[in-house]
């Protein structure tokens, strides 16, 4: 066997002609850049480029590896976002200790407790768009992860007070703009005109919020909401997680819950709806359990979770997962040296011909015939920085999918074909999909 060439790949560096691709078609400058380069690869990427792999091989060498051998990526261009002690952010001891707090809300007996609680909401914003009335899936979507964000994570109820709270989140995602996260050298004061002005108000006015929402739950007693657990929770030595930490967390579940599963609902819906035969396949099993099944049941269902996995395949939210090597690691034939940045492309890994015949077909009948490793389907990432709440997420889409097609009929209104675009981090449907409400 040759040795591993050490040093990093050759690959895509930046072009500022390409910028549209890279923002509305990464999957195409990516598969270009692999046909020509080979895997890995090299990426240009803002603070640091990347090598990249999107092999099953590539994905299992990153994914099963030692959690040791790396860092968290990204940490300096996000930790203004998200905050500092961000489970996403951290890195070593202090990352393990985080998601072994953050951990127990979303598994078992805790999660299913949220159920109800997201078919209710589903079903109050579906039934307030009209009969005829036109709504784009994905603002809709947001609508609903929002208010499961608000009820369940923060464990805010009282009506004036979800206003309130709602309001100032808004804000703060309005002014966290794609130009913003990629490019940091635009974080400038402007005499508190600038866009980066803008976010830090925002940003401080969420965060005093929070913490007005932490002394106000301390005060009225501790409930099954995610926050009341993590107040609850402590660390090996009994230590609480401090109040910051705990805003900063906060703040990491509702970038990472909130337009994510909205994206995922919108382009099922497309799918769906593009498909007649589907369409009715899917009524047709969510129409077969009775109008009071148990959340449980409704996710459960075998056509409904192919469609939510099928559409996490194609469409995965997030197109990367990435790390920064904290040793030498060796990648299919290269040694990256230690510091280097390394990622798996699950554009590339979800789109593996050998593996997903016809790759580019919406064909939710994969995921009933077989099941896939966890090396050859990751759209949550994988291995140790695998995300928390996979199973919350899945969940949710499959419940608001369902109370959806249960509760009104829906045509669509858009492009055929709507087209990506980059949000954040995120990939989501130009035009948010909208439809027309027919029944």
């Amino acid at each position: 066997m040759d040795a591993p060439r050490r040093g990093i790949p050759p690959g895509w560096r930046f072009q500022p002609f390409a910028l549209p691709t890279l923002f509305h078609d990464p999957g195409k400058l990516l598969e270009a850049t692999r046909d020509r380069h080979g895997d890995p690869f090299s990426v240009w990427s803002p603070g640091q480029d990347l090598v990249l792999t999107g092999t099953p091989d590539g994905a299992k060498a990153v994914f099963a590896a030692d959690p040791a051998t790396f860092e968290a990526y990204g940490a300096k261009i996000l930790a203004p976002i998200l905050g500092r002690s961000s489970v996403l952010l951290l890195s070593g001891e202090r990352h393990r200790a985080e998601r072994r707090l953050l951990m127990p809300p979303f598994h078992g007996e805790r999660m299913r407790a949220y159920g109800d609680l997201i078919v209710e909401i589903a079903r109050r914003h579906v039934r307030s768009v009209p009969v005829g009335g036109v709504a784009a899936t994905f603002q809709l979507g947001q609508d609903v992860t929002l208010d499961v964000i608000i009820r369940a994570v923060f464990g805010v109820e009282q009506a004036d007070q979800v206003r309130k709270v709602r309001a100032a989140v808004e804000s703060k995602l309005q002014a966290t703009t794609r130009w913003l996260v990629f490019f940091p050298f635009l974080r400038q004061r402007a005499f508190g005109l600038g866009p980066w002005d803008r976010f830090d108000r925002h940003d401080a006015a969420t965060r005093a919020l929070l913490h007005e929402t932490l002394r106000d739950k301390r005060e009225r007693g501790l409930g099954e909401d995610i926050l009341s657990l993590l107040l609850a929770a402590r660390h090996e030595d009994g230590s609480p997680m401090p109040d910051d930490d705990v805003v900063d967390e906060l703040m990491t579940l509702l970038f990472a819950g909130h337009e994510t599963t909205a994206i995922t609902l919108a382009w099922a819906m497309h799918q769906i709806h593009a498909d007649p035969d589907l369409l009715e396949r899917i009524r047709a099993e969510i129409g077969a359990l009775p109008g009071d099944a148990a959340p449980d049941d409704l996710a459960r269902l075998p056509w409904l979770s192919a469609v939510v996995d099928e559409t996490l395949r194609l469409r995965p939210v997030v197109p990367l997962v990435a790390r920064v090597l904290a040793k030498d690691f060796v990648l299919r034939g290269w040694e990256l040296p230690a510091g280097a940045a390394v990622g798996v492309s699950l554009l590339l890994l979800h789109h593996q011909p050998d593996i997903y015949p016809d790759p580019f077909a919406f064909r939710p009948e994969r995921f009933v015939e077989r099941t896939f490793t966890p090396f050859e389907y990751a759209p949550f990432g994988g291995g140790a920085r695998r995300c928390i709440g996979a199973a919350f997420a899945q969940m949710e889409a499959k419940l608001v999918l369902a109370t959806w097609l249960r509760e009104g009929r829906f045509v669509p209104v858009g492009p055929a074909e709507p087209r990506s675009e980059r949000r954040n981090v995120t990939l989501g449907p130009r035009g948010g999909v909208p439809m027309r409400r027919t029944a």
